[in-house]
């Protein structure tokens, strides 16, 4: 009875825990290639990488046989999900791991221990859920007026994240900070200010972000430098004796911070984004137009670190931050633009929201043409890929956009949406901002930075000439400083703050109530650091089998799972990939036999430019295709070098590379 229950829970358990990756709501899109001759007793063991025709069973003997070897490195169970978390853990730490990331109860957790203790050999387990969860008793913390701070340490946060994640710390280890406020609750004060660790130099897809200290109260701590103390100590400690993760000592640097405006202003202790004299990179002063602060100058004289510790523009200064205590950091450069806020949900939402859909004549598009706009957003959005977590919404709901839903807009269905609806001078001005911002978050496009900051620049320029002085805001001006922060760390997703910002949410649902929100938190983290977690498998598997066509050998399947990307044969939004041969394809489904995996592809016989200013779109890698072959290929997976994003237009597609891996694409 013993046994027969525990594998019933262990079963429960793992459905839980897989049912999100399991399950599958849509219907499959896949033309069914199954229609030719099902009877053919004949085994199709190897293919060649020439072309293909669906040819009818008894024509099939002429197929060429060559194999391309690829590493034995293949699933066994290739249509099993990747390797479950739980693979490893004894029955009671499963149950762990259920209640933590199903966010459980105590109260519920203690009614399931009540039950398990009444089977014969199960009466060891804790009564109390604290005893099982091996909750924390006491949070220690300090006033920090008006609320509370709780200090964790870095020492002690990045050795219990190489620990849950049983990874081997690198021998210099750097991190990002960003700190923000994130509310509690729309009917009161309450918020809490966290100071996370991004990690940087880390070469495996996780989450790499961790908490150091978090402050709670009804206000914002009034004295940032007393908020800062402790996390400005501590670092100097680290970054002077070094860190002891497990048995290992590692070099710690604090590379740079990651801010939006406002929190720049209150931490670095200057000028508001909205005053005079508030640039972070240069020293202009602003003119006052419209009701706002502008910054129409092209050229300024910049800040430099020495200027900013000697407190050279006594307009831009405020007051000391403790910060500068931290010698090695350049409190200029070491703090880069975000490009979350300041190009999506400032300049993008600037253009799309406040002007052209809710903005006033004679910019705004009149209401017919924004019905028309939100048809063919309706018809593009069956196309996004399944990494978007976020799908297009309606142009009328723009105004709650999301910072993902401009970034989608931006990189890749806005230059298709806009055509037919803004005139060309605003169409060619938007495709500016386009293929600047595309070449700064791209990671192979390094070499076109200064062609990206001179397209920034003309950008800023005519925005001037087509909308108005008043548009050079903080947000407009600051575009000209962006390729620097992309020179100095590399593309924009490196120094952007989607990562923190998702783990922003996960704190506020630790939060179960109104009381202590602090304690809480600290909680539900010990709670979570003590149950073990395997990081994100860096193989490749398939998924979904299912009889495809008689061109491929089986097992067949619908589904490939890559380390970055994944491709579905069964749905238009993840079918369409690039090979190493600069083609772009359609797949039909995958194979795996004899360690040797393939896909079954179509390519498209026509590519050409989408469009050729500011300059042709093949330079960014988009193209508009057309005449799908009506031939199959069988290729080798190591032939695939990316997944495109592919958007209807007119009679065929554009195409636009995938720029986001998994671990960037959430929020």
């Amino acid at each position: 009875m013993k046994k027969s229950f525990i594998r019933k829970v262990k079963r429960l358990t793992h459905q839980t825990l897989l049912i999100s990756r399991n399950n599958v709501t849509e219907e499959h899109n896949i033309t069914d290639l199954s229609v030719y001759d099902q009877n053919a007793e004949k085994t199709l063991d190897s293919y060649s990488n020439e072309t293909i025709e669906a040819l009818p069973t008894s024509e099939r003997s002429s197929i060429a046989s060559e194999w391309i070897s690829i590493p034995s490195n293949v699933l066994e169970n290739a249509s099993l999900p990747g390797p479950s978390q739980s693979d490893s853990l004894s029955f009671q730490e499963e149950i762990k791991l259920w209640a933590v990331k199903n966010q459980i109860t105590h109260k519920a957790v203690e009614e399931l221990l009540t039950i398990l203790r009444k089977q014969p050999g199960l009466d060891g387990i804790p009564k109390s859920a604290r005893s099982f969860l091996s909750t924390v008793r006491e949070v220690k913390t300090r006033v920090v007026s008006p609320g509370t701070y709780c200090h964790l340490g870095i020492e002690k946060v990045l050795s219990d994240f190489f620990r849950m994640h049983k990874l081997i710390p690198p021998e210099n280890l750097e991190i990002a900070v960003n700190i923000d406020g994130l509310p509690l609750s729309k009917s009161s004060g309450s918020q809490v200010y966290p100071i996370l660790g991004v990690i940087l130099n880390l070469n495996i897809t996780v989450q790499n972000v961790v908490l150091i200290g978090l402050y709670h109260g009804f206000q914002k701590p009034h004295d940032a430098n007393e908020f800062l103390l402790d996390f400005v100590n501590d670092v100097i400690n680290v970054s002077k004796n070094s860190l002891k993760i497990g048995d290992r000592l590692v070099t710690f640097k604090l590379k740079f911070f990651l801010f939006d405006a406002p929190a720049k202003s209150y931490l670095l202790k200057v000028k508001s984004h909205s005053g005079y004299s508030s640039c972070t990179k240069c020293c202009q002063e602003g003119i006052y137009l419209e009701d706002r602060v502008c910054f129409p100058d092209i050229d300024s004289m910049k800040r430099t670190n020495e200027t900013f510790r000697n407190q050279s523009d006594e307009n831009y200064h405020l007051g000391f931050t403790i910060l500068q205590n931290i010698d090695y950091i350049d409190l200029v450069e070491d703090v880069p633009l975000d490009y979350m806020h300041l190009v999506l949900l400032g300049v993008t939402k600037k253009l799309l929201v406040g002007t052209w859909i809710f903005g006033k004549p004679p910019h705004n598009l009149p209401a017919s043409l924004i019905k028309n706009m939100n048809l063919l957003i309706k018809q593009i959005a069956v196309y996004v890929p399944s990494e978007f977590p976020r799908k297009s919404r309606s142009l009328l709901e723009s105004k709650r956009w999301k910072a993902t839903e401009f970034r989608l807009f931006l990189l890749y269905t806005g230059v298709v949406i806009l055509k037919p609806f803004l005139t060309r001078e605003k169409y060619d001005h938007f495709k500016c901002l386009f293929v600047s911002i595309t070449i700064l978050v791209s990671f192979s496009l390094t070499n076109l930075y200064d062609y990206a900051e001179k397209l920034l620049i003309y950008f800023v320029q005519q925005t001037q000439n087509i909308y108005g002085r008043h548009y050079m805001s903080h947000n407009f001006h600051n575009l000209i400083h962006l390729t620097d922060c992309a020179r100095r760390f590399g593309a924009l997703d490196k120094f952007s703050n989607f990562s923190s910002e998702n783990f922003l949410q996960i704190l506020k649902r630790l939060v179960r109530k109104g009381d202590k929100p602090l304690e809480q938190i600290m909680k539900r983290l010990s709670e979570g650091f003590l149950v073990s977690k395997s990081s994100k498998s860096e193989n490749w598997y398939l998924q979904h089998e299912k009889n495809i066509s008689p061109l491929l050998p089986y097992p067949q399947f619908l589904k490939l799972v890559l380390p970055t990307f994944t491709l579905n044969a069964g749905y238009k939004r993840d079918n369409c990939c690039g090979l190493k041969d600069g083609t772009v394809s359609l797949v039909f489904g995958f194979s795996n036999k004899k360690n040797l995996t393939v896909a079954l592809v179509k390519k498209f016989q026509s590519k050409c430019n989408f469009f050729e200013t500011p300059c042709n779109s093949s330079i960014l890698d988009v193209h508009f295709v057309k005449n799908l072959c009506k031939k199959f290929v069988i290729v080798n997976i190591e032939e695939i070098s990316q997944k495109y994003v592919r958007l209807p237009h007119e009679d065929g597609f554009v195409v636009f590379p995938m720029l986001h891996t998994v671990g960037y694409l959430s929020k």
